[in-house]
């Protein structure tokens, strides 16, 4: 697997591997979810996507009329969002940014983070800093989005203890994805697990060898909101389950409220 290209290098292979088949259900679960906690309509909002990816979700935001902006450190990624969400039309902006250090213009009604990308913030420092960013980017009544795995699920079957393959295809490409290779159990002290996915793509008569290293934070949902606490810009505002096919939770979605 040494010197194989990193997935991220390649926004439309990633999109088609990773991003969520129900995202525009997602979606609109995420804006009842503003509905729910803010007591306002959900139209027309400017929304603030941290991590923003392949700028997937940003663009079925755009399309309900909302206008969107968004960053992600992969400059790959940054252009790949931006000539997607030009053809849609031009309530957007794109920019390379960190989830620990960014500042933006605008003021936002609600901040998103999704796909686990939360999970890249390793310590509680790195968190509160993140946090202190959004703050600054939102409204006085603005709400923040985050959405993370069930915790209870690495409990029950821990990392190493899963086979988690599947493959999406998407016109004349198919994506073909490993995560279980090379995964390690869980690192309790840090709440941290990392591993390296294998991506075998299929475009055309092209074929390539991808692969993600990855190393992710688990957070729990007190941890989460004593954390809020001590931030002083938030409080916790609730949560929501999202439950999968076997009727468990998959996802939570943790609602924090600007102070």
């Amino acid at each position: 697997m040494a010197g194989k290209e990193h997935i991220y290098r390649h926004p439309r292979y990633y999109e088609i591997g990773f991003v969520n088949e129900n995202l525009t259900s997602e979606v609109e679960f995420i804006l009842d979810c503003y509905q729910a906690c803010s007591g306002k309509k959900k139209e027309r909002l400017k929304i603030l996507d941290n991590g923003m990816g392949t700028g997937a979700y940003m663009a079925e935001f755009m399309q309900k009329g909302h206008f969107v902006s968004g960053y992600d450190l992969s400059p790959q990624m940054v252009k790949f969002a931006e000539e997607k969400l030009k053809e849609i039309g031009k309530n957007y902006s794109v920019f390379k940014g960190d989830l620990k250090d960014f500042a933006t213009e605008e003021k936002f009604d609600l901040a998103i983070c999704l796909n686990g990308s939360f999970q890249y913030l390793m310590e509680i420092d790195e968190v509160l800093r993140h946090l202190k960013c959004v703050y600054k980017s939102l409204t006085e009544e603005g709400l923040y989005i985050i959405s993370l795995p069930w915790p209870g699920s690495f409990i029950e079957q821990p990392p190493g203890s899963i086979e988690a393959k599947w493959k999406n295809t998407r016109k004349k490409i198919s994506v073909e994805v490993d995560w279980t290779y090379q995964q390690e159990e869980i690192e309790w002290e840090g709440q941290t697990f990392s591993g390296l996915a294998r991506i075998k793509v299929t475009d055309g008569d092209r074929k390539r060898d991808l692969e993600m290293e990855y190393k992710y934070r688990l957070f729990f949902l007190q941890e989460l909101k004593a954390i809020t606490g001590l931030s002083g810009f938030f409080s916790f505002a609730g949560f929501f389950k999202e439950y999968g096919k076997s009727g468990k939770p998959v996802t939570v979605k943790v609602v924090l409220k600007r102070k």
